[in-house]
């Protein structure tokens, strides 16, 4: 097994990993993945989840592709999303995620962003024989009218609630944005 970030797979120097889009990865990820549509999803729920904790350090070299070749196989045979790393939940600390920037560009944006900006990342990097919209509208929160309205304070319907310590929490475990 092995791993290769996007800054590899883009061939992007480390100095440029913040300089580039959740929309150039999906065009990296789509023609190497064995399953291009579960990765491509996958993608965006990590855009999603990066923007619902305030990780601004999703960037290029932190988000990787697994590479398995099968048992005394000569070539590479699977490619696929490599699981979540170095995710920084800045949000649940007061004063440190008080800044909705993204490490990388999404609809032409890093900061203030919306649900409709998340409607045009599935719309540019969803499946291209369908609408975006219903395929990605299981992502609770993006959607009006969802369970699990998304922890954001930017969208209406938070199901959050502030702990002793001014945390904000999710009020049960079925709200998880992001089951």
């Amino acid at each position: 097994m092995a791993l290769e970030d996007f800054g590899s797979i883009l061939d992007v120097p480390a100095a440029a990993k913040y300089d580039h889009t959740v929309e150039r990865m999906a065009r990296g990820l789509r023609p190497l993945s064995i399953d291009p549509a579960a990765d491509l999803h996958t993608l965006f729920r990590r855009a999603v989840f990066a923007w619902l904790i305030a990780d601004g350090d999703m960037h290029l070299m932190n988000l990787a592709l697994r590479k398995m070749a099968d048992p005394g196989a000569k070539v590479v045979t699977t490619v696929r999303f490599a699981s979540l790393a170095d995710a920084i939940a800045a949000r649940v600390f007061p004063g440190l995620g008080g800044d909705d920037r993204m490490a990388l560009k999404l609809n032409g944006k890093d900061a203030r962003l919306t649900r409709q900006d998340f409607f045009a990342l599935a719309g540019s990097i969803g499946p291209r024989s369908a609408t975006p919209r219903p395929h990605w509208a299981n992502v609770p929160g993006l959607c009006p009218g969802t369970p699990g309205r998304c922890a954001s304070r930017r969208l209406p319907g938070c199901p959050m609630r502030r702990n002793s310590f001014g945390i904000r929490r999710l009020q049960s475990p079925s709200d998880d944005p992001l089951p």
